[in-house]
């Protein structure tokens, strides 16, 4: 009798074998383009929309954060916005969070910006695309 490891139980008396780790796949990107002035909507004043935050080109869903990216968070500043270049500089200075370039980053800036990245990844789901990313 075949049985697929991924789908066995682990510790049953007939399976010896220990199931393979299987790596988190990449997050399916929807089709859907936020314009600046559309994800601007998404900033936390109108309660009844999610709230949205942009990082790299993806744009987020970060209500599950609304402490952190809501109206009267710290990260206020990002929500609603293409926050890619704040994010890099580690800064909640407004002009940052409303200039998304990246021209100018130092390399070292760039990887933080990167590191930034992959936790969004992993915690928040990606909604959509920043049109005409920069």
């Amino acid at each position: 009798r075949l049985r697929d490891a991924r789908l066995a139980p682990m510790g049953t008396d007939d399976d010896a074998t220990v199931a393979p780790s299987v790596a988190k796949p990449e997050p399916v990107i929807p089709e859907v383009v936020f314009s600046k002035a559309e994800l601007l909507q998404h900033n936390g004043v109108d309660a009844g929309r999610p709230l949205l935050m942009g990082c790299k080109g993806l744009v987020f869903d970060v209500t599950a954060g609304a402490d952190f990216y809501g109206p009267t968070g710290p990260y206020k500043n990002f929500s609603g916005r293409d926050a890619s270049r704040a994010l890099a500089l580690m800064s909640l200075a407004p002009e940052h969070a409303e200039n998304s370039s990246l021209e100018g980053l130092k390399e070292e800036d760039l990887q933080v910006l990167d590191d930034w990245f992959k936790k969004f990844k992993e915690k928040y789901p990606v909604v959509g695309i920043i049109d005409k990313y920069e």
